[in-house]
């Protein structure tokens, strides 16, 4: 983690950001619809807001944040910041959901755990809507961290990381998934909810806005077992954000 001091001139800087970015009103109701109908009823509605939800794949499951930080948008939940350049999705690919979204984007390029930490904190308590944060490298207590800043906030904190890479995973989160890629005429995933009541749905891309729905077979059953794919959701490890997914 880093060990460089963060100056009141980096502070200001960040708030005068998230001001410039920020909508009217704050979080609009306790849980974030995530536009999947059998998921939400089994989360009661929705991701918690004000809460942290960790979403790993074998890569960044970029697709799947920007998926969720554009619901977060769309209710009118202030400004969406990106913490760590692992987390960008493309940005033309993410005006494509709604050209607000990508308005009220603040891309943070932190390449320091602590850093990001830093950055995601200050976002949440903020009044940032939903704030992804790239995951690796991040110690446990950065995870508590979070957790506290987005109750603090009321925002919604999206931890996104590679699996292949290790690391500490969190014990602070709400919500904890898998994501790995499944077979299918479209592009697809299968996302798994982890500890609990463990519950796992399909996923694709299914319209011309690019958005993740319910793949038609998915139901509630088990999803198609996972596939050797170059890159399950769309990690960024080029200038547009984007490894094997349209984000």
């Amino acid at each position: 983690m880093s060990n460089k001091c963060v100056s009141s001139e980096q502070w200001r800087r960040l708030e005068e950001a998230i001001r410039a970015v920020e909508g009217k009103g704050g979080a609009a109701g306790e849980r974030l619809a995530t536009g999947w109908a059998r998921v939400d009823r089994a989360l009661g509605g929705g991701l918690a807001r004000g809460a942290l939800h960790e979403w790993r794949g074998e890569a960044v499951p970029v697709g799947i944040l920007a998926h969720l930080a554009s619901r977060a948008a769309r209710a009118g939940a202030g400004p969406l910041v990106w913490a760590g350049k692992g987390v960008w999705p493309h940005p033309p690919v993410l005006a494509r959901f709604d050209r607000g979204v990508l308005a009220r984007s603040l891309f943070v390029d932190a390449p320091e755990p602590g850093e990001r930490v830093w950055a995601a904190d200050a976002a949440l308590r903020g009044g940032a809507g939903a704030v992804a944060i790239e995951a690796e490298g991040l110690a446990a207590g950065a995870y508590r961290r979070l957790q506290l800043a987005a109750e603090a906030g009321g925002g919604i904190a999206l931890a996104g990381a590679a699996e292949e890479r290790g690391g500490t995973r969190s014990a602070a989160a709400a919500t904890r998934w898998r994501v790995t890629p499944r077979s299918g005429e479209r592009p697809g995933w299968r996302i798994e909810r982890l500890g609990g009541t463990e519950a796992a749905w399909a996923l694709e891309w299914c319209d011309a806005q690019g958005h993740l729905l319910l793949a038609s077979d998915g139901g509630d059953r088990p999803a198609a077992p996972p596939v050797a794919a170059a890159d399950p959701a769309g990690g960024a490890d080029d200038a547009h954000g984007a490894r094997g997914s349209p984000l």
